[in-house]
């Protein structure tokens, strides 16, 4: 971290007043700490075209992003959710694995949320990285339709994933789906959800995340 700082002292008859202005700013050659993420990427089909598109390429400069060090899944899901690429190192092998899965990303119908978000928990139990603390990346426009659908049903499932150390992220998109669900899902690990308005929007929020 880099600190600059600037004082200015202005007197009049009476008194004098300080100020001082102190900016920190990171070096631009400090390393970010490695990360482990299952990304949960809706594929339902309201997703179809542009939504799914833009979620895909996102997705892949995400990866593009990412080291060696760095060890990334990914989970598709419609009306059933499949861990489609294992929580595994950013190496040139695991690149390669996610970018040969985006290439097959088709809409289908159905929306599992609470399974895809089991699924994506189960995937990074199997895969112990010391000293990473695990984390879901979930990119979704629509409501629940398969499975486990009510507010109290996802209210347990945050709680269980916080108690679990599972660290929860989510973009919704558009307008379609519900916030409180993603509000119960993110805010128990100490997180927030944050909305993007259309596709156009989706790079820069999952690069903020």
């Amino acid at each position: 971290m880099l600190w600059t700082a600037w004082a200015v002292e202005t007197r009049n008859a009476e008194q004098r007043e300080g100020h001082i202005l102190v900016q920190a700013k990171g070096a631009e050659d400090e390393p970010r700490a490695p990360v482990m993420v299952n990304l949960v990427l809706d594929r339902s089909g309201s997703m179809k075209g542009a939504p799914l598109a833009a979620a895909v390429e996102a997705a892949q400069s995400f990866i593009d992003l990412a080291g060696p060090e760095d060890f990334i899944g990914l989970v598709l899901f419609d009306g059933v959710a499949e861990q489609r690429v294992p929580v595994m190192a950013m190496d040139v092998r695991g690149k390669q694995a996610m970018t040969d899965a985006f290439s097959h990303v088709t809409t289908g119908r159905g929306t599992a949320l609470h399974q895809a978000i089991e699924v994506a928990t189960r995937g990074l139990q199997r895969t112990l990285v010391p000293g990473r603390r695990p984390r879901l990346l979930l990119l979704t426009d629509g409501e629940p339709s398969v499975g486990p659908d009510t507010q109290d049903a996802f209210d347990e499932l945050g709680l269980r994933l916080a108690r679990q150390n599972v660290s929860v992220h989510a973009l919704g998109l558009a307008r379609h789906y519900v916030a409180e669900v993603l509000e119960a899902l993110t805010r128990p690990s100490g997180n927030g959800f944050e909305h993007v308005d259309g596709p156009e929007g989706l790079n820069e929020a999952m690069g903020a995340i």
